[in-house]
């Protein structure tokens, strides 16, 4: 199984920034026990639990439907490729640069 130590697209309140205190503070729970990831988000963090204890059970919270999103990333890095080429005419200054600059 491939290790991520970041999600595939970006998520407002991604929890990477704390992944190494997260995989500090996990050695004090049991390996079998049943972890619950509340604002599961990208999915992250239940990796990192998957990848650490691979016989715990982990409940994830796919709200956002994060995994539609994750079958459709082709799709969207296309759409966003065509969008940068569309506003590339804007210039720098444009409000999409900003926004285009952003790889997903």
């Amino acid at each position: 199984m491939k290790k991520y130590y970041r999600s595939p697209l970006p998520f407002q309140g991604q929890k990477r920034n704390f992944s190494k205190e997260f995989k500090q503070a996990l050695k004090s729970f049991p390996s079998n026990a049943t972890y619950v990831d509340l604002f599961g988000g990208s999915g992250l963090l239940s990796h990192t639990i998957k990848q650490h204890y691979t016989d715990a059970k982990v409940v994830f919270n796919d709200y956002d439907n994060y995994t539609k999103r994750l079958k459709n990333m082709e799709k969207t890095n296309k759409l966003i490729s065509d969008l940068r080429d569309i506003c590339s005419a804007e210039g720098k200054k444009s409000k999409f640069h900003s926004l285009l600059r952003i790889k997903f």
